[in-house]
């Protein structure tokens, strides 16, 4: 999904790991929206629905690790 989401630009994919504090600018508002549209269109609906209330991407992304989390440690 990173990479993906570095495909899509450098920026879009800085919105989503680092995120941004304060008022966004314009221009973060665009890149925000790209990532936010990016993650949404790669996940399924029982997913979409316990993120689609969070307005930052990065937000979403730190959500999507926690919800998760055990799937790697059911791989191990």
């Amino acid at each position: 999904m990173g990479a993906y989401l570095d495909a899509l630009g450098l920026d879009v994919w800085n919105a989503t790991k680092t995120g941004y504090t304060g008022a966004l600018t314009p221009e973060q508002q665009k890149w925000n929206a790209k990532a936010r549209n990016a993650i949404i269109e790669c996940i399924s609906d029982d997913v979409f629905a316990r993120i689609d209330n969070i307005d930052l991407a990065h937000d979403m992304w730190l959500q999507l690790i926690q919800l998760h989390e055990g799937s790697f440690k059911v791989c191990e």
